[in-house]
Parts: structure tokens; C-alpha cells; sequence
């Protein structure tokens, strides 16, 4: 994005606004001495006799940026409208050895790295100059919380496959998205010969705008866009207060063991990683990125296959790093779909220098393996990196572990859709069965059986069935179940302890457990997933929201009581508690599922 800013100084332009925390930039070449300006007193103490060879003063522009430009919303650098006012695309990039170097990443404005299962990252490309671009990848399958990420850019989303608790969000209206397995044949995707599947799965500018044009997107900005970075001017640059040196950035991620070197020459830090430099496969140069934050984020396992449930609007705390400095920061969401909006620790939104953006997403619980080096600490390159035998171990571990996570998931899904059949064979018509559609579920999910209600009401039951229950005792089914019944069946347990993985009401259940747990009561047949469950039943406004709809959060579910309250399973220190404010955290969908 420099040559656009390169371009308009070389037409003698003036550079951007002076922020607080920004200075201008005396680095590069040395620069003519100004004239300076006459104050008021002079000019009438003073009149100059006029020369003809006197150069005419030119006209002050009211608007510094080039007709035809804007400043981009993803790097703060003037590019052409077109570019900077078209809607981003949001790419997922494969991150394992086999798949590296990647082709089109230095093109990216924005990139993020998100672990997942297995110890590995996945990469996200936010591009928006990606016009020239032949070969972009290779393009790997959605988590659910990239979706969150490329939303707060209003990107459209791109991706090969999905794990089943992103697919209730990728069918959602609020996500736009381009998914290799949505039947688009060569058009958009293709594979090449010179790498093993999956590692091989490209798109390319046409291949996106192709993708774009047979789903009906636009590519304009929505109306209520908000972006969530605030940039310097572009011959400005960020002064940051503080001592602390970021000479060597380390996020800590096992596998890749990245790291970033900060090169004061021209102020970038570039990135390595398995031990050598992270090229760009199309032009074969080290990517460099101007901005790193460290963005630290609750989370938690959905099941025993290792797949992450990353809290994505649940604030927390950061790093901002440029310069060679680091602060600390904090970051928030303001709502589900938005931007994400970091602050210093005044309160006040951080001012970022113009140029790329790489954001690290760190498991707050592995926050003390971050590494932030000064001057005098060791150089990364000599330290700490895993020779290429140990690398290669660890790679084909993750892979045999993922291979036999699929595998497992697959055997399972299989078992639960036959007894799923079995189940809807010998119930009554007046039985009701909800099913996420596409979602696959782990081994927990078979414990949703009528014996969990049955114990159930052994604790903080008061002995009364719910209204519309059966009158038979060994009967745990309500034909006809009010949303009114699920709460008042639902709030018997609350006080009870909250157990990860759970699902039973009084031992402990996680927030889905519960849920699943509590309807099947019922005879609603529920997912062991926060996720899946936001795709479950039909979808209702907060506004028409009843007793017995599911309210979903990102990486959370609870039932609502109506008033504005919900009951949940809420956290290992709360347990199964009522809330008196439903929206406590931004809400993503409210789904009816009798």
C-alpha cells in the first residue's frame, strides 16, 4: 500500500492530519528547509518591495489526498477508491510447513493468526489490493471465530469447507461467504499438481469476483460500517510512551514457533517462522508488517477432538507493538458483527501508524510463553527455535492426531444418526426433534436420554411435573410442551454446578449441555454445541424473543425466561444461575425450537 502514498508525495501532496501520539517522520531523505510562515505583527512592520523573478505562492488545497483517492479503513495509507471503498475479501490461509511458503499473504492489509486444533495456527488475509493477484492460498477450511474477525472489517468471507460448529454461523444473513464446497467447480477454486491435498486449494482475484458475482454480494460497505482502527497521518508516524522495547515479538503459538524481528532501518518487523524466514510465495521476499497486537482471549475446548471455542467479545487485554515499543492494551466489541476497537489503559482508543496490521490471537491461558525482547536480549533466530527433525515430528503428530479426530467425529456421527432414526421410528407424532443442520456432534451428545431427566429430578426438584408433562412417572417426554414448561423445568436446577463437557442437570453441564439436557425432557433432541445450536429451529428477533428460546452468544447458549432474564449454565464459579439482563454480552442469533 506504500507505493499509493509514495505516488502522492511525488506529486508534492501533503501528507495526513497530526494526531496525538503522532510525530512526524524524519526518517529517509532529507528534506528541503521550509520557508517560514510571517506572523501577523511582521507582515504590517514589514512589506517586501516584489521582485519579478519572485516565485508565485501556491494555492493552499483545501484536500491533501489525490481526486481519486481515500484513505484505506484496513492501513491508513491513500489508495485508489476503488480499491479502498470496495468491501475487503477475507481469506483463510493454510499454515502448516506443507502448504508455506503461501502465495499473495504480502497483499494482504490486515492479517490475523488464530490457533486450532492440534497446536497449529490458521492465518486470515484481509485484502482489499488483491487485484493483480493469480494465486492466492492455499485456502483452508472456516473456525467459528475467524467469521467474527472478517465480519468486523465487513469482509466477505472466503474458505475451503467448515468445521460443523462454524457451519450454524456461515449460514447466518449477517455472513457473506465463499465456500469451496459449495459446488463452484473450477470457477472460483482450483488445485494445483505441485503440492498433496489439502494442501494445494488456490483462488485468485477472478476466481473471488466470480464467487461474488454467483452469490448476489455487493462489494459496497454497508451503510453502518464503523471501521475499528484509527490511523496516524500517512507522513506521521506513532510515538508510544513508555521504556519497554519490542526489538523481537514471540506469540508463543507451539507448533510454527513464529517470531518477529523489528529492522529500525525502515521500521517494519518481519516475521519468521518453522525456523527460517515466512516469504511470500509470488514474489519470494520476507512479508513485513508495521502494527503487531497481541490480542489475549478467553476459550475453552467444544469437545475431546480439540476443536476451540475462542471468546470473541468477551474484552480482554493486549499488546500494541510498533516502533520497537510495546504498550498495553485492551480490547472490546462493541457488537457482535462489528469491528474490534482496542484502547490504551486510559480508556482512550490507541492511534496506529499507517501500514499492515499482523494480530496475534493468544489463549490467555498460555500467555506467559509471549516473548517481548529489547536490544539486549537474545536474538530469536539463536534461541528457542526446534531443529527441522523435531519440527517434521511435530507436524506429523498434529496431522495423525487430526486424521484420527475426523475419523472419530465421523464413527460417531454415524452412530448418532443411527440411533437418531431408531429414536424417530418408535416415538410417538406428537414427539418433537430439532437437528442442526450439517452439524456433527461427539460421543456426549448420546447421553441425551430420557435416564438425564429421569436423575435429575432427584436435586432441587420440588416434586411437581411441568406443566404439559406426561402424568406417567416413567416418562420423561412433555407432548405439547410450552416455552413456559421449559423454564419452569429448566430453573429447578439452578445452583447446580457448572462442569465442562457436562450435561447432566444435577452434577454439572456446560451451557449447551444444559440446554440439550433440559429439552430433552421435552423430547427435543438438541446438539452438545453452542455453535450448532445457534442453526437450530428458526430464527426469531431479541424483540419477539419468548420463555424457551435459545438466546446464542459467540461461544455461548442460555434459555429465555422472558422480562429480559435468562437461565444458564454460566461458568465454573457461578454454575447454573438466572441473569437478570439477557443482553449481558452481544447477542448473535435467538433460535425457537418447538
Amino acid at each position: 500500500m506504500k507505493k499509493y502514498a509514495k505516488l502522492i508525495i511525488a506529486l508534492g501532496l501533503a501528507g495526513g492530519i497530526m494526531l496525538t501520539g503522532c510525530q512526524k517522520n524524519e526518517s529517509g531523505s532529507a528534506e528541503p528547509t521550509a520557508t517560514p510562515e510571517p506572523t501577523e505583527e511582521a507582515t504590517e512592520e514589514v512589506t517586501p518591495e516584489p521582485t519579478a523573478m519572485a516565485a508565485e505562492e501556491p494555492e493552499p488545497t483545501e484536500d491533501p489526498i489525490l481526486d481519486g483517492y481515500v484513505v484505506s479503513y484496513l492501513t491508513g495509507e491513500y489508495v485508489p477508491e476503488a480499491i479502498g471503498r470496495r468491501r475487503p475479501v477475507a481469506v483463510m490461509l493454510n499454515n502448516l510447513r506443507p502448504a508455506c511458503p503461501q502465495a499473495g499473504i504480502a497483499n494482504a492489509g490486515v492479517v490475523y493468526e488464530a490457533p486450532v486444533e492440534g497446536g497449529i495456527t490458521r492465518l486470515m488475509g484481509v485484502f482489499e489490493d488483491y487485484d493483480n493477484l493469480e494465486k492466492i492460498g492455499s485456502v483452508r477450511s472456516c473456525r467459528d471465530y475467524y467469521i467474527f474477525y472478517a465480519s468486523g472489517f465487513d469482509a466477505i468471507y472466503t474458505h475451503y469447507g467448515q468445521s460443523a460448529y462454524a457451519l450454524p454461523f456461515l449460514e447466518l444473513p449477517e455472513v457473506n461467504n465463499i465456500s469451496g464446497l459449495a459446488g463452484y467447480g473450477d470457477q472460483v477454486f482450483y488445485r494445483t499438481t505441485d503440492r498433496k491435498s489439502p494442501h494445494n486449494a488456490y483462488t485468485s482475484f477472478e476466481g473471488i469476483q466470480k464467487g461474488i458475482e454467483i452469490n448476489g454480494y455487493s462489494q459496497e460497505y454497508a451503510e453502518d460500517f464503523q471501521p475499528g482502527y484509527a490511523f496516524c497521518g500517512v507522513d506521521d508516524e506513532v510515538e508510544l510512551p513508555g521504556e519497554t522495547e519490542a526489538n523481537v515479538v514471540k506469540p508463543g503459538y507451539f507448533l510454527n514457533e513464529p517470531w518477529f524481528e523489528y529492522n529500525p532501518e525502515d521500521k517494519l518487523y518481519y516475521r519468521f517462522q518453522y525456523g527460517d524466514k515466512q516469504i511470500d510465495q509470488l514474489t519470494g521476499e520476507q512479508i513485513a508488517y508495521k502494527n503487531i497486537i497481541l490480542q489475549y482471549s478467553s476459550w475453552r475446548k467444544y469437545d475431546e477432538h480439540g476443536y476451540l471455542n475462542i471468546d470473541v467479545d468477551e474484552p480482554n487485554v493486549g499488546k500494541y507493538i510498533v516502533n520497537g515499543k510495546a504498550i498495553d492494551i485492551t480490547w472490546k466489541k462493541h457488537t457482535p458483527w462489528g469491528a474490534t476497537f482496542y484502547y490504551d489503559t486510559n480508556g482512550n482508543q490507541i492511534t496506529m501508524d499507517t501500514g499492515k496490521t499482523w494480530v496475534c490471537i493468544i489463549q490467555d491461558t498460555y500467555a506467559d510463553r509471549v516473548e517481548i525482547l529489547g536490544s539486549d536480549d537474545s536474538s530469536a533466530s539463536s534461541t528457542d527455535t526446534q531443529d527441522s527433525e523435531a519440527q517434521a515430528a511435530a507436524e506429523e503428530a498434529a496431522k495423525k492426531a487430526q486424521e484420527e479426530a475426523n475419523k472419530k467425529a465421523a464413527d460417531e456421527a454415524a452412530k448418532k444418526a443411527t440411533a437418531e432414526a431408531s429414536k424417530k421410528s418408535s416415538s410417538t407424532s406428537g414427539s418433537n426433534t430439532v437437528a442442526s443442520s450439517g452439524s456433527s456432534t461427539s460421543s456426549k451428545e448420546n447421553n441425551n436420554t430420557s435416564g438425564s431427566s429421569s436423575s435429575a429430578a432427584t436435586s432441587k426438584d420440588n416434586g411437581s411435573s411441568s406443566s404439559g408433562s406426561s402424568g406417567s412417572s416413567g416418562s420423561s417426554v412433555s407432548y405439547n410442551p410450552t416455552g413456559q414448561s421449559v423454564v419452569n423445568y429448566a430453573c429447578q436446577f439452578v445452583g447446580n454446578p457448572y462442569v465442562w463437557g457436562g450435561t447432566s442437570l444435577t452434577n454439572g453441564a456446560d451451557c449447551s449441555g444444559f440446554i440439550m439436557s433440559v429439552y430433552a425432557k421435552f423430547g427435543v433432541s438438541l446438539p452438545h454445541s453452542s455453535g450448532a445450536m445457534a442453526g437450530c429451529g428458526r430464527a426469531v428477533s431479541y424483540s419477539e424473543a419468548m420463555p424457551g428460546d435459545i438466546i446464542c452468544y459467540a461461544g455461548h447458549v442460555a434459555i429465555y425466561m422472558g422480562g429480559g432474564q435468562i437461565v444458564h449454565a454460566s461458568n465454573a464459579k457461578d454454575g447454573i444461575k438466572i441473569s437478570g439482563n439477557a443482553a449481558y454480552r452481544p447477542i448473535v442469533a435467538v433460535r425457537r425450537v418447538l
